[in-house]
């Protein structure tokens, strides 16, 4: 283990008297740290600001934004039958002119 997971866990993954009694109890206690609630909201903001060519992505071809559109909104629970539109609204305009 390493970084912050090896920080949460193993104090109580030592503990002579204290130690874990399942795998599911240390999911459990890394989901207390990791997991805010917020989960499919923070990804479906991430999904809203989702462009083809933005910012780190400036050379991506369509297969990859492809990817990333799909991936996004399928963490954001995004309605499969909204895909096209979205995607569409999506492209860059210069993308958008060759379909």
């Amino acid at each position: 283990m390493t970084g912050l997971a090896k920080t949460y866990l193993e104090p109580q993954y030592l503990s002579a008297t204290h130690g874990f009694r399942s795998d599911e109890e240390m999911m459990d206690l890394l989901g207390s740290y990791y997991l805010t609630g917020n989960e499919t909201e923070q990804a479906r903001n991430l999904f809203d600001d989702l462009q083809m060519e933005e910012k780190g992505h400036a050379s991506e071809t369509f297969p990859e934004f492809k990817a990333r559109f799909q991936s996004a909104a399928i963490m954001g629970q995004v309605s499969e039958s909204e895909w096209f539109r979205y995607m569409w609204n999506k492209l860059t305009p210069q993308f958008g002119r060759y379909l």
